[in-house]
């Protein structure tokens, strides 16, 4: 079985297709949605609709829960709080009630899914490097796999039998049965590592092997629609740089 993992795909319509087309046609047969299914982009309804009716499983992201009003917005930045705001009115009642009643965190099989953290996650850390990494290894209950976003940055920490914590930005890890790994997917539809390219990961159960790929959309088709729908302009310009 190959299962495709998305993340942070942020109302991102263009860039959402680009992947799913890109996933099946490498032979995924499950998905899975890591969070932050809108916020950002302009079409919030119809990207979360493609989702539901795409993935068998989607926790929730801070984004999510917040354009479902159920997380505080104090910490998001003035760019942020503008697109919640702009996405709880693009939203039917329906769907946010959906958003709301996300799980935050999914474990199946020794596999975990969530958006930020395995740890407190509906505090949603952002962990970019070993430090934050090693907490969640040390504090977690044992897993294989944890795969999250949140931070729109690929990359991927293991935890081998010596219990050192390495740092991996390689596009391919094979999840040994002797190793822990934590794997941040990146981001669907708005990259930050300076790749504006659609990111995702493959995992085939068959070999263990995680891959990350890439994929290019029409980025200018989604930027003006951001334009059009009055939305902060950074959140339109951003996307052709991939920060």
């Amino acid at each position: 079985m190959k299962t495709a993992f998305l993340s942070d795909i942020h109302a991102n319509v263009e860039a959402l297709i680009a992947v799913l087309e890109s996933a099946r046609g490498r032979g995924a047969d499950r998905f899975v949605c890591l969070g932050d299914c809108v916020g950002y982009g302009a079409e919030p309804e119809k990207c979360f609709q493609i989702l539901i009716e795409t993935c068998d499983i989607i926790v929730a992201g801070n984004h999510d829960l917040a354009a479902a009003g159920t997380l505080d917005t104090s910490r998001f930045s003035e760019v942020a709080r503008a697109s919640t705001e702009y996405t709880k009115q693009r939203l039917s009642r329906g769907m946010k009630q959906r958003l709301a009643e996300l799980p935050p965190v999914v474990v199946e099989n020794g596999l975990v899914f969530c958006h930020a953290s395995p740890v407190q996650p509906l505090s949603f850390p952002y962990i970019r490097d070993l430090a934050g990494a090693t907490d969640v290894f040390e504090q977690s209950d044992d897993f294989r796999l944890a795969l999250y976003g949140h931070t729109h940055q690929p990359m991927a920490f293991s935890r081998g039998p010596d219990g050192e914590v390495r740092r991996w930005i390689q596009p391919q890890l094979t999840v040994a049965e002797d190793t822990s790994v934590f794997c941040n997917i990146g981001s669907v539809g708005q990259p930050r590592d300076h790749d504006p390219r659609a990111s995702y990961a493959l995992l085939n159960s068959d070999d263990n092997i995680l891959r990350l790929h890439r994929v290019d959309y029409d980025v200018d088709a989604t930027a003006d629609k951001i334009e059009r729908a009055g939305l902060p302009q950074m959140l339109s310009r951003r996307l052709t740089a991939g920060i």
